[in-house]
């Protein structure tokens, strides 16, 4: 293994980081854009992906939008993300001639039978997270796609983000030693109206917002042996939404504690808000960044930092230099994401 200097290991992190970001896309070099629509706009992403693909004019032809509820196309289809796009029905978007790519956004529970009829249809698809409540017809849309050669491309907002994409390569490079343990914590803070929806899954706060941290810590430490969930309730009758969440993961080499917190008044968690800080400023330090890149797949950066082309995950058939490489996650083992999200108190 290559040593190196802790000294030039933070010096060059922030032109490394900056370096996994810059690349040209397979559309641009080839002067052909990419034919791609959206399947739903409930998901809490939709408008973004959608709006970043729009921008990225000169990679993508955003042929159309379908919604099949009329109340959620009234919602949205005068906002600027959608606004003088077509809509039109699912069947007419998927036998669109030349369709290549089809980024789902729906509700959760219709992400991935939407998904399967995608890839039935022969597109490559961007799914929206969580894949549902069931493993199995997940595994069932991915070894669908593996035999027909199409990619699903998962909205996990922290796999292309240019920290921890850094982070990823310092670990496969052997820069931070033996990594024994990974303590990690997400907090977000939602209104009374938001509960209800995330109520209908067990999994709770750990469905929706922990499957971020799963994801990333599979990458860093591997299919985990053991994975023990603890889902607590804060409101108790008043909803029965899991938003106090804590799942251990054990590894041959250590284990992970990857906690999840909804304060129950509607705030981040004091404690949540203190873990993150003692650990984000080590990675700003590395990676040169005073405000990390907006981490939605697909989406825009709004503010301070690398442009939207640097740091949005691309679609199917615009994969980058930097993109040809993913991250070490494996795509189909997502039993460690259940297993975290398994309610022993039904």
């Amino acid at each position: 293994m290559k040593s190196i200097k802790r000294r030039d290991f933070i010096k060059t992190g922030a032109r490394t980081a900056a370096g996994v970001a810059v690349a040209v896309p397979v559309a641009a070099r080839s002067g052909k854009r990419i034919k791609a629509g959206q399947i739903g706009v409930g998901h809490a992403h939709a408008a973004g992906k959608v709006g970043t693909m729009r921008k990225l004019n000169e990679d993508y032809q955003v042929v159309g939008v379908v919604e099949p509820d009329p109340r959620l196309r009234r919602q949205w289809e005068n906002h600027p993300a959608y606004r003088d796009l077509k809509w039109m029905t699912e069947e007419q978007l998927l036998s669109t001639p030349a369709l290549e790519a089809v980024a789902v956004e729906t509700a959760v529970r219709d992400l991935v039978p939407t998904a399967a009829r995608c890839v039935a249809a022969g597109k490559h698809i961007h799914l929206d997270k969580p894949a549902g409540p069931s493993l199995a017809a997940f595994k069932t849309v991915l070894d669908e796609a593996h035999r027909n050669g199409l990619t699903v491309q998962m909205g996990y907002m922290f796999r292309n983000n240019s920290a921890f994409r850094f982070c990823f390569n310092a670990v496969r490079q052997g820069w931070l030693g033996e990594i024994f343990e990974l303590d990690a914590v997400i907090s977000k803070a939602i209104s009374d109206a938001r509960r209800p929806p995330l109520a209908e899954y067990s999994g709770g706060s750990m469905f929706e917002l922990g499957c971020h941290l799963v994801d990333a810590a599979v990458a860093v430490l591997g299919k985990p042996q053991k994975v023990t969930p603890h889902l607590r309730r804060t409101r108790h009758g008043r909803d029965n939404l899991a938003d106090n969440t804590l799942a251990v993961l054990e590894n041959p080499q250590g284990h992970l504690h990857d906690p999840q917190r909804l304060d129950r008044g509607g705030r981040e968690s004091p404690a949540a808000v203190r873990r993150l800080r003692h650990s984000v400023p080590r990675c700003r330090r590395h990676c040169g960044h005073d405000r990390y890149p907006s981490p939605g797949a697909a989406q825009a950066a709004d503010g301070p930092g690398p442009s939207p082309r640097k740091v949005q995950t691309r679609l199917p058939g615009s994969e980058t230099a930097a993109d040809a490489r993913p991250p070490s996650v494996p795509t189909a083992d997502w039993r460690s994401v259940g297993r975290a999200c398994q309610d022993h108190t039904r």
